[in-house]
């Protein structure tokens, strides 16, 4: 019998000098235990702040208190409690989180013609989950949130699975099945990974007042288990 593939979901956090992709790498169980936790505190939201009950898990609103979680607005303490839930889901559920990031600057000065930002991070990134899993002898189903050019990197993606990515080590992407981009809304484990993305990305780039940096800092240690890898590129 064939074993069922894992399953990888991916999302993207930047800024105007930096970009990161990040992965939340699950098996069938283990995503299954991710989306019971994961609902476990969007109830508890709904119930204690009157939140939709399919709100989604998206880093940015609920820290500023916008859009779907303006009830949280002037209210830190209450939104890094739930993204503390959240990124206890993650680590409860046995998931493995990883952070591929460049330095978009270095990237546009060392090359005349250079790849999208994206593209080369989520390369990255797919490099090394194709490693993993091909130490496993899995496949690894890849579902990323929707974005522009996503048509454009389809294919540089079946490129790579003929010919190799480029750089020092090539990888044919044997193991990778996808990216299938899809709407966040839709798909709790690309919530999952937008969480990921945008504390990891606030971490490394110190962003934000002191004491959002002590919440930042708080919310990385409760993520730290699961974290199999972590790099930013300078090229």
């Amino acid at each position: 019998m064939t074993p069922e593939p894992m399953r990888l979901f991916i999302d993207e956090s930047y800024g105007a000098d930096d970009y990161y992709v990040a992965g939340v790498l699950v098996t069938p169980a283990q995503y299954r235990v991710l989306d019971e936790r994961l609902r476990s505190v969007r109830a508890h939201a709904c119930d204690k702040f009157g939140v939709a009950p399919d709100v989604e898990f998206h880093a940015h609103p609920l820290m500023q208190g916008r859009k779907d979680w303006a009830c949280l607005q002037g209210q830190l303490h209450e939104a890094v409690a739930i993204y503390r839930g959240v990124l206890r889901g993650i680590v409860s559920s046995g998931a493995g989180v990883f952070l591929e990031g460049l330095d978009v600057r270095r990237l546009n000065a060392r090359y005349r013609y250079p790849d999208s930002p994206y593209e080369v991070a989520l390369r990255h990134l797919l490099e090394r989950v194709d490693a993993l899993c091909k130490s496993k002898g899995l496949d690894c189903q890849v579902t990323a949130d929707l974005i522009e050019r996503q048509d454009d990197f389809r294919e540089a993606i079946a490129g790579y699975t003929r010919i190799g990515t480029p750089g020092f080590r090539p990888s044919r992407l044997e193991r990778i099945v996808g990216p299938d981009w899809v709407d966040s809304r839709s798909e709790i484990g690309i919530q999952a990974a937008d969480m990921v993305a945008y504390i990891l990305r606030r971490h490394r780039e110190i962003e934000g007042s002191a004491k959002a940096q002590r919440a930042t800092r708080s919310l990385v240690h409760v993520l730290r288990p699961a974290v199999r890898s972590e790099r930013k590129w300078i090229p």
